[in-house]
């Protein structure tokens, strides 16, 4: 999880789970070890949460807290292969989409109401690809809405990482996020109107 100006947000779009099979009991003494997933974090405050369950059914949960001292993240486009523009609306196809024969569509609008948004961790956004190659492009100024093809699996990562702007870690209340995440990134406010792909 990362500190940001909003409160405690988990910055990883997945849940990393350990290597480890759960019907396998740790004992009394014994060490289990396991390398943490490692993704790309900017500067800032952030925490390790570890948890588990003893073998009585109680828990645990250990909280590591670190500093990063790097150079702030920066999105860029990695995926697009055609962009049209017409007026102040982006069209762009990723090389993902264009080769998925279920490939779907995925608009962004800016102008969400800051009174619904949530603020959006650079590192959820660096992390979740359909958010890296569309985020610059409603940067840019003159640009309100940007449609976005891509592959049929990219609404389950992205449905995720939109709720957690509007998590309350670490004690969530599991609120459902408000239609459309009105979503604050740095300097733009903006929605998402995401498919609903049922797997």
């Amino acid at each position: 999880m990362k500190q940001t100006p909003d409160g405690w947000k988990r910055v990883d779009p997945l849940y990393v789970v350990a290597e480890f099979d759960s019907q396998q009991q740790v004992p009394p003494g014994a060490v289990f070890e396991t390398k943490p997933k490692t993704t790309t974090l900017g500067p800032g405050r952030y925490a390790l949460n570890i948890s588990g369950h003893f073998e009585d059914g109680g828990g645990l949960a250990l909280v590591a807290l670190f500093e990063m001292a790097t150079e702030p993240l920066h999105l860029e486009p990695d995926d697009i292969v055609t962009e049209t523009r017409d007026g102040d609306h982006v069209y762009l196809e990723t090389e993902k989409g264009r080769d998925d024969d279920e490939a779907v569509r995925v608009t962004f609008e800016t102008g969400a109401d800051p009174d619904e948004t949530g603020l959006l961790a650079a590192e959820t956004a660096f992390q979740t690809p359909t958010l890296r190659n569309a985020i610059p492009y409603l940067q840019q100024r003159g640009i309100s809405s940007v449609e976005i093809l891509t592959n049929e699996y990219a609404p389950f990562t992205l449905n995720v990482a939109l709720s957690l702007p509007h998590e309350s870690p670490p004690f969530h209340r599991g609120e459902s996020p408000p239609p459309n995440y009105p979503t604050e990134y740095r300097d733009i406010t903006f929605t998402a109107d995401v498919p609903d792909k049922k797997w």
